[in-house]
């Protein structure tokens, strides 16, 4: 058994070491079409391997120190006949049948809950790469986020496999009921839902670009009184109490709140530069991209406005999880994109993880 205090920086070292061990071959061949397809095919299994055992395997009753709100989720499973079966019903009947149907212990639960978080995610990859789906992969399981919302936010990290898998999926029935699932899972889906409608009917790129260089003017000159005008007029949203969380949001008491975050700004902006780069300078023609990139403005736009919230992050990763996608489809799926697409491939991974690891190392170390 890892103990507690070491099981993540372990977790992070054994994907540093196997991302390594898979992706150097991309610096030895002369092109990237040279790779060796047995090793992203076997890479592929081992990379679902590590991520489903680690989230899936850890300890169920950690308290709140290393794993956030895995003790909370395993009360809930343990004994959730209390909870109001209207606040994220499908995760509800998520457990019910786990818990009820197929009589899985809390470990159990766990790790049919990290299945299908990563393997969708898998899935999805596969829906819009077919067999090139290996790097993609990598990209996805490396993202900042990966880690905490298989072990912390759960419902939300389970809602977004849902929503990523139907963004991808090619057979309309499967889409809406995935696209459907997200939102009982977790209502704040509705936000990115909204914005693929309105990216799928609507505008060129260049408009959504403009509109979220807007936003951060706006947000930096008068973000806090327009979080300011939400608060005061909140009170119809929750007055059935059916779900407080909204309020909980917008307040201006947590630690990540009532701040400008300039780091997550920068953050958020990679993808929108590497988009724009892909799309006008390297002539990227795609329709599924194009809708993918003005989800992510218009989603990501919503919480540059609110960027002072409470769990302003939250808000922040119902576009981030498109982000994995923006960064390294374009050049996996167009082989004469970008000269050295091998080379690029490789640091675009290799600085996606360091960067995920120094976010860990500053969050728990510094």
């Amino acid at each position: 058994m890892i103990p507690n205090e070491l099981y993540t920086p372990i977790y992070y070292s054994v994907l540093l070491i196997f991302s390594l061990l898979f992706t150097l071959p991309l610096l030895e061949v002369v092109n990237f079409n040279n790779y060796p397809k047995i090793i992203g095919k076997y890479g592929v299994v081992v990379f679902l391997i590590i991520t489903i055992l680690f989230i899936g395997l850890r300890d169920p009753y950690d308290q709140e120190i290393y794993f956030g709100d895995t003790i909370r989720y395993t009360e809930y499973y343990n004994d959730f006949t209390f909870l109001d079966q209207f606040k994220d019903v499908g995760y509800y009947y998520y457990m019910l049948l786990c818990n009820e149907i197929m009589g899985l212990n809390i470990v159990q639960f766990y790790i049919m809950t990290a299945f299908l978080y990563v393997f969708l995610q898998y899935l999805a990859a596969r829906n819009i790469l077919e067999g090139n789906v290996f790097f993609q992969f990598i990209v996805l399981i490396t993202s900042m986020s990966f880690w905490n919302y298989g072990v912390n936010g759960i419902r939300t990290g389970l809602a977004s496999s849902f929503f990523v898998y139907a963004f991808t999926a090619k057979n309309k029935f499967l889409k809406f009921l995935f696209f459907a699932l997200s939102i009982i899972m977790h209502k704040s889906f509705l936000l990115p839902l909204m914005a693929f409608f309105i990216a799928y009917l609507f505008g060129n790129v260049k408009i959504y670009i403009k509109w979220w260089i807007a936003c951060v003017f706006i947000s930096l000159i008068m973000g806090q009184r327009i979080l300011d005008f939400i608060n005061s007029n909140l009170s119809f949203m929750s007055s059935d109490n059916s779900d407080d969380r909204i309020s909980q949001y917008m307040s201006e008491t947590s630690n990540d709140g009532g701040v400008f975050r300039i780091d997550f700004i920068i953050y958020s902006a990679i993808p929108i530069i590497l988009g724009y780069y892909y799309i006008f300078k390297k002539q990227f023609n795609s329709k599924f991209y194009e809708i993918l990139f003005k989800t992510y403005l218009i989603t990501n736009s919503i919480w540059v406005l609110l960027i002072y919230a409470n769990f302003t992050n939250r808000f922040a990763y119902l576009s981030w999880i498109l982000m994995p996608f923006l960064l390294v489809y374009p050049v996996i799926k167009d082989s004469n994109l970008i000269k050295k697409q091998n080379v690029y491939v490789f640091f675009l991974i290799f600085f996606h993880l360091l960067f995920t690891i120094l976010m860990f190392i500053k969050t728990f170390y510094l």
